[in-house]
């Protein structure tokens, strides 16, 4: 019960971290310019990249796989 209940709350943030970094990538195309910092990208990336794992970790944690 407590791996169903865990798996969904790692869904429910995996999809705002991938929802949060699409809106951040989105508002920077759109108003970045030369003050923009170097480093958004690699925030970008990691966010992304941690949203995924969330959404892994939370199918895998919801349908007892591990």
């Amino acid at each position: 019960m407590f791996e169903t209940i865990a798996g969904i709350v790692l869904l429910l943030l995996g999809c705002y971290q991938l929802y949060a970094t699409r809106n951040v990538f989105v508002y920077t195309k759109k108003h970045g310019n030369k003050s923009t910092s170097a480093f958004l990208p690699l925030g970008l990336y990691s966010g992304g990249l941690m949203g995924i794992v969330f959404l892994c970790f939370g199918v895998a944690l919801t349908f007892h796989l591990i």
